[in-house]
């Protein structure tokens, strides 16, 4: 990913892998303790009816809520240079909340090789249900190294 300006910061040793069921998911290579900020989130505030009416079904999903009208989205719509921060995925049992509206910390300690995961209804306040995937990424304990 070099000369790419990334609109997010992860903690080093965090990064997205491509993951063996489905798509891609961000994983750390070192321990993060409790309270420890992992991921700050950086990219495109839309507004709501921006947000609903962007063309690609597949980029707004990689967005999220942060105020009552406002959404931030990848600051690149083409996925080949998308932020990695982006690639953090839902888990009913998630490893990171928020503190705030685009810092995640760590909810307890996460061993190396984790998955890293938040649960998406901490920032969406409109409905938009989906069905939990948490099987594919958490209870199997998926770990990349």
């Amino acid at each position: 990913m070099s000369g790419l300006a990334l609109a997010s910061w992860l903690r080093p040793g965090i990064m997205a892998c491509h993951m063996e069921k489905k798509g891609k998911g961000l994983f750390t290579m070192i321990a993060i303790s409790q309270g420890e900020k992992a991921v700050v989130f950086g990219g495109r505030i839309v507004t709501e009816s921006l947000f609903h009416q962007a063309p690609d079904n597949n980029f707004i999903k990689h967005g999220f809520q942060v105020e009552q009208d406002l959404y931030i989205l990848p600051a690149h719509p083409d996925f080949t240079r998308m932020d990695p921060a982006f690639y953090l995925n839902h888990s009913c049992e998630p490893n990171l909340g928020l503190c705030g509206q685009i810092t995640f910390v760590a909810l307890r300690d996460i061993c190396a090789g984790e998955h890293l995961t938040f649960d998406y209804a901490m920032t969406d306040s409109f409905d938009s249900r989906f069905d939990c995937l948490v099987n594919l990424f958490t209870n199997d304990k998926s770990k990349f190294i």
